[in-house]
């Protein structure tokens, strides 16, 4: 007797047509992104020479990137400065004091202003808002890279003496 081959096709799991109409069915997914803020520093340490209390001082520059993702009903992103006390923004450690007005700070390309702004941040009378960033669909979860711009101004009619001043600068984010 002799062998033979019969071929037999890959049977699987058969299929018949169903008589049960099957319904489509809506899905509907929600998805939340947590909202995050980010600047690539959250303060700045200044140290400052006073050399002429009648001369205001050069400009200190330093380069600020922030970065958000926000959800869909955030309509603005705000770049805070503050410090802690409107009368000492900076102090020399003898009791003498540069207040927040005498401070100038901005944006390159923007004017200086004082800190004098109270906001959601900060000691009142000692902020300032740097930029206003209105936000919309195209930019959720976006940056942008600025040039914070510091600069001290004549403390001649303070009575302060000539000599070094420290101080510190918090930058902050806000989301509204």
């Amino acid at each position: 007797m002799g062998a033979t081959s019969q071929g037999h096709a890959a049977s699987g799991p058969k299929t018949a047509p169903s008589a049960i109409p099957s319904g489509s069915a809506q899905v509907s997914l929600m998805a939340y992104l947590p909202t995050t803020l980010r600047l690539s520093i959250s303060s700045l340490n200044l140290d400052v020479a006073v050399l002429d209390s009648a001369q205001p001082l050069a400009i200190v520059s330093v380069p600020v990137t922030s970065f958000w993702t926000l959800n869909s009903s955030t309509s603005n992103v705000q770049l805070v400065g503050y410090f802690d006390a409107p009368e000492s923004a900076l102090s020399n450690g003898a009791g003498h004091a540069i207040p927040s007005n005498h401070v100038l700070g901005g944006l390159a390309g923007s004017p200086s202003l004082p800190f004098t702004e109270t906001t959601s941040v900060g000691g009142p009378r000692a902020s300032r808002v740097f930029f206003q960033q209105p936000i919309g669909k195209g930019n959720v979860s976006s940056s942008r890279i600025d040039l914070l711009q510091i600069r001290i101004a004549s403390i001649v009619d303070l009575g302060a003496p000539e000599g070094n001043y420290h101080g510190i600068l918090h930058l902050r984010l806000v989301a509204f």
